[in-house]
C-alpha cells in the first residue's frame, strides 16, 4: 500500500541526504548552514499511487478535487493494457505542474538503505544529479585503487604500484570473468573491512564474487590455453589477497599462492614477455619466499623453481637474498624426515654433509650481508635518521606510531622496501646458522654452550647481528606506515593526499610479514615485541587485515620453534 505509516515531513533535500530535517519553513536551516539550497516541502497531493486498486484511484482524484464518480476505470484496464497516463514511462515523467521530480536510485545512493520513517516517502526525495550518488562497486574500486593499487611516489611521479598489471587487464574491451568477479571481491572486502567503512553488504557482496571468481578460475584451469593466460594468473593473486583480509587461518591464503606458483611453473618462459607478466612473477615470488622465510614455515616444494629461474637474478642484493631462502630449503629439506627427538639425535652421513654445507655456505653469506648492513656498506646505502624519539613508557607503547630511538627516513619508497626486505633476509639467515648449530651441539643446549670457546662467541655474534636486524625493522616501520613522529607524511601516494589518508593498505602489506617476522624473534626485547604487536592489532582492527589478527594469535619464535619442527615437534602453520 502506499503511504502506509506516518511519511516524513522533512524537506526534499534532507530526505534525499538521510538526515533529520529542522523543518523551518519556508526553507530548511541545516540546508542553508551547509552551503545548499534548499528545494522545499513534499506537497502531501504529490503522493505516487502506486497501488492502483480503483478505490485507491478514486480516492486521490477526491482529494485533487477531480471527478471522482461515473466510470473511473479506464477502457484500457479491460483488455490487460496499462490505463493511460499510468505507463511506466508516464510514471518516471515529471507532473504537469512541474513540482514533481524523480527520485534517486536508491541503487546508486551512497547512504544505503535505511529501516526509518524516511523511508515510507523515499520516492518523493528531491532529484540530485546522477553523477553525486555513486555505487558501491565503484566506491570500492576508488579505495582499492587508492590503497592497493597505487604505492607511494617521489616528486609527484608514480614509481611503482602493488598491483601494477591490473590497470592494463582490466581496461581490455572484454574483462574474463575470473578476473572481474576476483578484483570485485578484492575491492569490496578492502573496502568494507576498514574501519571508516565497514559494511555487511560489501562483505555479503565480496563474497558472493569471491564465489564466481573461484568458479570461473577453476573452469579456466581446466583449459590449457586460458590456463595460461595473463588474467587467470591475475584472479588467483586477487583470490589470496581476498584471503588475507577475510581468512581467521593463514591455510587458504597459502594455498592461492601455491596455485599462482604451480601455474608460473606452467608458464614458464612463455609467461614472461610483458611487463605486467614479469610483475606477477615478482609479486608471486616476493609473497612465496615470504612466507618461506616465517618461522616454522609450510613445506613450499613449488618455492624452488621460482628461485632457480633467471628473472630472479638480476642484482648481486637479490641474489644474496635468494641464497639465504635456498640455504633455509636445503635445511628444510635435510630435516623433513625427521619425526622424533631420536631420528633428530641420529648423526646420518647424509644429514651431516648437508647441515656441514649450509652452514659453511650461510657463514660465508651471513659474513657478506654483515658487510653490506653494518661494517662496509655501500655510499649512500645506509638510511638517514628522520627523528629521534627519546622515550616511550610501556602503556605508550600500545598507541604509539614509532618505538623509542631512530627513526630511519629514505629519499625514495622504493630504497625502504629495499632496506626491509634485505634485513628480513638477514634476520632469517641468522635463524638458519643457529638451526644448524644446535643440531650439531645435540643433546647440549646450542645457546647455553661454555664462556669463550669458539662457538660460544659465534653464538653471542650471531644474536647481537639478530637483535640489530629486528631494531632495523622496528626503526623503519614508521617511515612504511607514512609517519615521521613530527606531523608529517615522507611516503607521498598519487592517489588520495587527505589528512585521514597516510596509512595506506598496501604498505600494511609491506610491512606485515617482515612485522611478524622481527616480532617472533628470540632476539626481540620485550618492549619490541610489545609495540610490535601493537601494530599488528592496530593493522587487523583499524585497517582490517585478518591476516595480522592470525600473526597475533600466533605463538611461535624463531629459531627456537625452527629447532623443535626440526626435533619432529613443535607448533606449525
Amino acid at each position: 500500500m502506499v503511504n502506509t505509516g506516518k511519511p516524513s515531513s522533512g524537506c526534499k533535500l534532507c530526505k534525499a541526504r538521510r538526515i533529520k530535517c529542522d523543518e523551518v519553513k519556508p526553507f530548511c536551516m541545516k540546508c542553508k548552514k551547509a552551503g545548499r539550497q534548499c528545494p522545499g516541502y513534499t506537497d502531501p497531493f504529490e503522493a505516487r499511487i502506486k497501488d492502483q486498486t480503483q478505490a485507491t484511484i478514486k480516492r486521490f482524484r477526491k482529494l485533487r478535487g477531480e471527478e471522482a464518480g461515473g466510470n473511473d476505470e479506464p477502457a484500457s484496464s479491460k483488455n490487460g493494457k496499462s490505463p493511460a497516463g499510468s505507463s511506466d514511462k508516464d510514471e518516471d515523467s515529471p507532473r504537469s505542474s512541474g513540482r514533481y521530480i524523480p527520485a534517486v536510485t536508491m541503487a546508486l545512493s551512497p547512504y544505503g538503505t535505511s529501516s526509518s520513517e524516511d523511508d515510507d516517502d523515499d520516492d518523493d526525495f528531491f532529484g540530485l544529479p546522477p553523477g553525486i550518488s555513486i555505487a558501491l562497486e565503484d566506491r570500492a574500486s576508488s579505495y582499492f585503487a587508492s590503497n592497493f593499487i597505487l604505492v607511494p611516489d617521489t616528486l609527484d611521479v608514480p614509481r611503482g604500484r602493488w598491483f601494477p598489471f591490473l590497470p592494463k587487464f582490466l581496461g581490455k574491451a572484454n574483462v574474463p570473468e575470473c578476473l572481474s568477479s576476483a578484483y570485485k571481491s578484492a575491492s569490496l572486502v578492502a573496502y568494507g573491512s576498514h574501519r571508516s567503512t565497514r559494511s555487511a553488504r560489501s562483505a555479503l557482496d565480496a563474497q558472493r564474487h569471491y564465489l564466481r571468481a573461484v568458479r570461473a578460475v577453476n573452469a579456466a584451469l581446466q583449459d590449457p590455453e586460458r590456463a595460461r593466460d595473463d588474467s587467470t594468473l591475475a584472479a588467483v593473486l586477487l583470490l589470496a589477497f581476498y584471503e588475507s583480509l577475510t581468512s581467521d587461518s593463514i591455510g587458504a591464503y597459502i594455498n592461492h599462492m601455491k596455485g599462482a606458483a604451480m601455474m608460473i611453473q606452467l608458464r614458464g618462459d612463455q609467461g614472461l614477455r610483458s611487463p605486467e607478466s614479469v610483475s606477477m612473477f615478482d609479486m608471486t615470488r616476493n609473497t612465496v619466499y615470504a612466507i618461506h622465510c616465517m618461522p616454522s614455515a609450510p613445506d613450499m616444494p613449488e618455492f624452488s623453481y621460482l628461485l632457480r629461474h633467471v628473472a630472479c637474478k638480476n642484482s648481486a642484493l637479490a641474489e644474496m637474498n635468494f641464497q639465504a631462502s635456498q640455504i633455509r630449503h636445503s635445511i628444510d629439506r635435510a630435516f623433513s624426515s625427521v619425526k622424533t627427538k631420536a631420528q633428530y639425535a641420529k648423526r646420518d652421513p647424509g644429514r651431516m654433509a648437508k647441515i656441514l654445507e649450509a652452514l659453511q655456505l650461510g657463514r660465508a653469506l651471513e659474513g657478506r650481508f654483515r658487510a653490506f648492513h653494518d661494517t662496509s656498506p655501500p655510499p649512500g646505502w645506509q638510511p638517514t635518521v628522520a627523528d629521534w624519539v627519546t622515550t616511550r613508557t610501556n602503556d605508550e607503547l600500545d598507541t604509539c606510531d614509532s618505538f623509542t630511538g631512530p627513526v630511519y627516513g629514505f629519499d625514495e619508497f622504493g630504497h625502504a622496501v629495499v632496506h626491509l626486505t634485505t634485513w628480513t633476509c638477514h634476520l632469517m639467515l641468522t635463524t638458519s646458522l643457529m638451526r644448524c648449530k644446535a643440531w650439531l651441539a645435540y643433546p647440549d643446549d646450542y645457546s647455553q654452550l661454555s664462556a669463550g670457546s669458539a662457538d660460544a662467541e659465534e653464538y653471542d655474534e650471531i644474536a647481537a647481528t639478530a637483535a640489530r636486524r629486528v631494531s632495523d625493522v622496528v626503526s623503519l616501520l614508521p617511515y612504511i606506515c607514512s609517519f615521521t613522529g613530527k606531523g608529517t607524511s615522507t611516503s607521498r601516494f598519487p592517489c588520495g593526499d587527505g589528512e585521514n589518508e597516510s596509512m595506506k593498505g598496501a604498505t600494511c602489506q609491506m610491512i606485515l610479514w617482515p612485522m611478524f617476522a622481527a616480532a617472533g624473534s628470540d632476539f626481540c626485547s620485550a618492549r619490541e615485541r610489545r609495540f610490535l604487536r601493537a601494530r599488528l592489532r592496530f593493522f587487523a582492527e583499524e585497517v582490517g587485515l585478518k591476516q595480522a589478527k592470525v600473526f597475533l594469535d600466533k605463538s611461535i619464535s624463531s629459531p627456537s620453534s625452527d629447532i623443535e619442527k626440526d626435533q619432529g615437534k613443535g607448533e606449525g602453520w
